[in-house]
């Protein structure tokens, strides 16, 4: 009785496995699988039911992997886990939650899981042995073989039931249930098969219609800040609770702006992923490209292909990368041809780290303020990355009305004396999502601040990367983020308003204006290649509505940033 017992509980252990996963990796929350090992067990002689137990606790320990993997990926990155793309993922992931609860506690939650997994394979393995020598004892007491015998008609039942519920499920449904192991598995290499297409799509385009490097004169003495806000998506403007924090920092920035001689529109992008992976959505932006996989995303960089660092190389500017998060080795500044890559030790901060987050934005563009300075001969071309509304979302610094007063930093140490801990504040989801909220308004109002106290006719453009995590957004959410463009030169911030999709002021558009993030750069191209101010064209096939579904490939594994 506890052998069968246990091999109800086999069956149950790998249905509830099973029905984890949503379509298109499974569609019935029964597994074949369980019916067919079950009988297999139970008719093979000992010796090979104590191999096939193996192989199934290896099986099963595998699909426990993905199985969490995907749903992990669901939860923060709103799209499919491949084990065969996204295996450094998990790396990543680690160094995230390691900043965001501490490394002792990441160490603990992993092993904790890892142990988990292990006993529910090794005991799977162990009861199904365990099942195969019980019905051998029972066919030897009772001098029962052949056909005669109970493992071959417990075996035989099984293996009907299976062949049953298959009938039943093509009458019922209009094809064959499908097994839960061959499910997952034709799924992973179909998502791999995709990615590798969709990359040897990307190899062609480059190779048959290259992007040629275009110099955009009317940009020529001026400086260009290309700044990402992380995390930021419309969700963060159009939702509650969310919007009855920002919408009145962005009315008082456009304000302030304008009060100052300042000019301001906005338009919205869609971004090719969402929840994370933020130098996709870079990449997509400074090379005219759609980059939604590591795959594309390493080709581009293998490639001889351009990008706004050769356009403005073309226009005398010096290229500056600006990455706080970056923490190790990045060849990839090198090749994308940067003049100068400021990581995190090359932004001289000497401040305390704010859990995953390296420095605050007011550090950031600070120091950019004082490089600048220093290149008054010089236009400058500079990416900037601003990390401050990275998860955890605590602390959140003020903002310093004293710029002067920032230095290198260590003085931000006497903000965090109060500071809330991560592991205290993600035991509730609805203050989560209240400190995402600050910490966004914090980023947006550390630009309003910069641009009301230090922009002169230099061009902002300030552009979220890609939206939250759907713990944020929620399902379904569009993939849209704000962009804002700012200068105290009119004729600069006119040249977005003239058909492209723009609003001025700093309140956001209607989806129906939504511009692909790829196309941001033409944009660029057709607004300022020519020293007279152009009227932009942007074709219909370039705006495309925000609500529209995801299906620009999968995002994937960083190698570089935190």
């Amino acid at each position: 009785m506890s052998s069968l017992l246990q091999a109800v509980m086999v069956v149950l252990m790998l249905a509830l496995l099973t029905a984890q996963l949503s379509p298109p990796y499974i569609v019935q929350w029964l597994p074949l699988d369980a019916l067919v090992l079950l009988g297999l067990i139970i008719l093979l002689p000992a010796a090979a039911a104590r191999l096939l137990a193996r192989i199934s606790g290896v099986l099963f320990l595998l699909m426990s992997v993905i199985v969490l993997s995907a749903l992990a990926m669901a939860y923060s990155l709103n799209r499919p886990f491949n084990l065969l793309l996204d295996a450094p993922l998990l790396l990543a992931g680690f160094d995230v939650l390691a900043g965001s609860i501490g490394s002792v506690l990441a160490w603990l939650s992993c092993i904790a899981v890892i142990v988990l997994i292990g006993v529910m394979a090794h005991l799977g393995s162990t009861t199904l042995i365990r099942l195969n020598h019980t019905a051998l004892i029972i066919d030897d007491r009772n001098k029962l073989v052949g056909i005669r015998s109970l493992r071959f008609r417990t075996a035989c039942a099984l293996l009907v039931g299976a062949t049953s519920y298959g009938v039943f499920g093509f009458v019922q449904h209009g094809s064959l249930p499908r097994s839960a192991v061959l499910d997952l598995a034709l799924h992973q290499m179909e998502t791999y098969r995709q990615s590798v297409q969709s990359t040897a799509e990307l190899r062609r385009q480059l190779q048959d219609a290259p992007v040629p490097a275009t110099a955009m004169k009317r940009l020529e003495d001026r400086h260009i800040l290309l700044t990402f806000i992380e995390s930021y998506g419309v969700s963060a403007v159009l939702d509650a609770p969310y919007s009855a924090v920002l919408v009145p920092r962005l009315e008082a920035i456009q304000a302030e702006l304008a009060q100052r001689g300042l000019h301001m529109a906005t338009g919205r992008l869609r971004s090719p992923v969402q929840g994370g992976q933020s130098w996709l959505a870079h990449a997509t932006v400074l090379s005219g490209l759609w980059i939604g996989d590591q795959f594309r995303y390493d080709e581009l960089v293998r490639s001889d292909a351009t990008t706004m660092i050769d356009d403005f190389s073309l226009t005398g500017h010096d290229t500056l990368a600006v990455m706080p998060a970056i923490t190790a080795a990045w060849p990839d500044g090198t090749r994308l041809g940067y003049d100068h890559v400021a990581d995190s030790a090359g932004l001289d901060y000497a401040g305390p780290t704010l859990n995953w987050v390296t420095m605050p934005d007011q550090y950031t563009m600070s120091w950019l303020r004082e490089t600048l300075k220093a290149s008054a001969d010089q236009p400058v071309f500079a990416e900037v990355a601003l990390i401050s509304s990275h998860a955890p979302w605590t602390p959140v610094l003020p903002i310093l009305e004293d710029w002067d007063a920032i230095g290198n930093g260590e003085g931000f140490e006497r903000f965090l004396a109060d500071a809330e801990a991560p592991e205290s504040l993600w035991q509730d989801p609805q203050r989560v999502r209240t400190q995402y909220a600050r910490a966004v308004e914090y980023s947006l109002g550390v630009i309003g601040s910069y641009a009301v106290s230090f922009l002169d006719d230099s061009l902002l453009i300030v552009m979220g990367d890609h939206q939250a995590a759907p713990i944020i957004t929620g399902d379904g959410a569009s993939r849209d983020v704000p962009v804002h463009v700012i200068s105290r030169d009119r004729t600069l911030v006119e040249a977005f308003l003239a058909s492209s999709g723009f609003r001025a002021g700093m309140a956001l558009p209607p989806a129906s204006a939504s511009l692909r993030m790829d196309k941001f750069r033409g944009l660029m191209h057709r607004l300022f290649q020519q020293t007279a101010p152009v009227v932009a064209e942007v074709s219909a096939a370039e705006v495309t509505p925000a609500l529209i579904p995801y299906d620009e490939g999968s995002a994937h594994y960083p190698a570089t940033t935190r």
